[in-house]
């Protein structure tokens, strides 16, 4: 919360500095004076200064919108509220009129709507000499990405509903510009060519936003008909189906299952059958190579016998079967 001790006060200059201090209002009397003070006369003397106060500096804060405590500042004359929040609509003192403020900066703000902001300043400060709002949307100058013909429309129709005005956003207000701003804004309802075609392009991406939402809306509708339509044609169906006696979506599935496992038996049969005649051969083949073993055994033994019996019998030789021949 601010204290007195933050205010920063010149009576000399009679300025009143509250920058800096994030202040969402402009503070109340208790913030400047000191309750605590019982001495009556410190109590006006203190209220004496702020009615003599000519400029007040509320810059880089939070406001939102200028309440009734600007009325302490009796003889204000110079009001300074740069880089704060200040918008189009904003409230300032309850609709009351500020004659005595010459001097206006809303410099750095948020104010985007140009006409209504400004009818709103040319009500509440009627005697404005000084008036600069530069680096908001509402003014189109090289600080917001404006063009010089569209700066030089936003002045001509400010210095139109400013009748004191002499200093425009820094720079003099010229006879020329008055009286060029008086035939085209000055007593008629004409806004500025920028902001009718600023205008007309927020309702045509309004229109197109609208066309896209009904389109939408229309594809929706369509997909619930055609999702109606997809219901109805299955109810009619299923209603056939019940009419023919069609097996249903569950037999179906049933049926293709144990005619699944019946081909899976089928199979395992099969397969048992041709192992059993695998089996079978096996066994064939087996018995032949048994039987060939046992013939070539029988065939040694025979020929290891008739060899021993030969190697037994002594024969007699060719010169003693000679001899007998002669004799």
């Amino acid at each position: 919360m601010l204290s007195s001790s933050q205010i920063k006060i010149d009576p000399l200059n009679k300025k009143c500095s509250l920058a800096f201090q994030q202040l969402r209002d402009i503070p109340g009397e208790s913030v400047f004076i000191n309750n605590n003070n019982s001495n009556l006369k410190e109590r006006e003397k203190s209220l004496k200064i702020l009615k003599e106060i000519l400029e007040l500096d509320l810059s880089h804060n939070n406001l939102t919108d200028i309440n009734e405590n600007i009325n302490l500042f009796e003889n204000l004359n110079s009001l300074v509220l740069d880089h704060n929040r200040l918008h189009s609509n904003l409230n300032i003192c309850g609709g009351k009129v500020l004659n005595k403020i010459t001097l206006l900066w809303v410099n750095s703000n948020k104010i985007k709507d140009l006409v209504p902001f400004i009818l709103k300043i040319s009500q509440q400060f009627p005697n404005l000499k000084i008036f600069s709002m530069l680096k908001n949307e509402a003014c189109p100058n090289y600080f917001s990405g404006g063009t010089m013909e569209q700066y030089e429309q936003y002045r001509l129709f400010v210095i139109s509903k400013l009748k004191n005005l002499t200093v425009l956003d820094t720079t003099p207000v010229t006879k020329s510009e008055r009286e060029i701003g008086e035939k085209m804004y000055g007593n008629s309802d004409a806004i500025p060519m920028f902001i009718v075609m600023k205008q007309q392009l927020q309702n045509n991406t309004l229109q197109q936003n609208n066309g896209l939402q009904q389109n939408s809306l229309q594809n929706n509708i369509t997909l619930q008909q055609n999702n109606s339509g997809s219901s109805n044609n299955l109810n009619n169906l299923q209603q056939n189906n019940e009419n023919l006696n069609l097996p249903s979506i569950e037999n179906l599935q049933q049926n293709t299952t144990t005619l699944q496992n019946n081909n899976l038996q089928q199979n395992y049969d099969s397969s048992s059958e041709e192992e059993e005649d695998l089996l079978a051969v096996a066994h064939s083949i087996g018995n032949s190579i048994v039987k060939q073993k046992r013939n070539l055994q029988n065939k040694k033994i025979i020929n290891n016998n008739v060899s021993t019996t030969t190697s037994v019998i002594t024969l007699p030789s060719i010169e003693s079967l000679q001899k007998n021949n002669f004799k």
